[in-house]
């Protein structure tokens, strides 16, 4: 496969990633992690050969999955908030000290008084 072909097919599954997670499901998620993990390997074996060989093309595609890398990345923080929001509104007992949402534990030792 060449670095061209590579550079398409990590392409290609960052249109389905971005896909998946847009409209997230526990299955979507999953699959999404999966082609993920496709897209990390298909990378791996582009910089596992020499960039003296790679024409202009594959650089510019380069570029593009690295922009398209950063508005993944962008998506899922945005998709990890949102849970730990859901989260922290269902069973949330405050915030720690660094800013991030405290949860209780289930079961937990605190009593309150009406």
């Amino acid at each position: 496969m060449t670095a061209r072909d590579q550079c398409q097919s990590a392409e290609d599954h960052l249109a389905i990633a971005q896909d998946l997670l847009r409209n997230p499901s526990p299955e979507g998620l999953d699959r999404g992690i999966e082609v993920l993990c496709e897209v990390a390997e298909i990378l791996e074996r582009l910089v596992a050969g020499t960039s003296r060989d790679w024409n202009p093309a594959v650089f510019l595609a380069v570029g593009r999955i690295h922009k398209t890398v950063r508005g993944l990345r962008v998506q899922i923080a945005y998709g990890t908030n949102l849970v730990r929001g859901w989260r922290q509104r269902q069973s949330g007992a405050g915030y720690t000290r660094g800013g991030l949402p405290e949860f209780a534990e289930r079961g937990s030792r605190r009593s309150f008084e009406i």
